[in-house]
């Protein structure tokens, strides 16, 4: 369930703000791309809900781990 949320919110966040990168990405590269991280930010996740945090708690550090890296879009900052 978490892996399919994670997922959904990376390739919405790729999609958005990332295309220009994308774009020079094969599709195997992309999948790659989105499942190490996937797995990475599901870990943190556990992780964090095993250390007692809350489940908004958990899901803010494993977006932050997913989405690590990724902060700045010019393309958002432009719009």
């Amino acid at each position: 369930m978490q892996q399919d949320y994670f997922t959904i919110y990376l390739q919405s966040y790729l999609q958005s703000d990332f295309s220009d990168v994308l774009a020079k990405l094969t599709t195997e590269e992309i999948e790659n791309l989105v499942s190490e991280r996937v797995n990475q930010a599901a870990s943190i996740f556990e992780q964090e809900r095993l250390a007692g945090k809350d489940v908004l708690q958990a899901q803010e550090a494993a977006l932050a781990k997913l989405t690590n890296g990724l902060s700045f879009s010019t393309y958002s900052f432009l719009n």
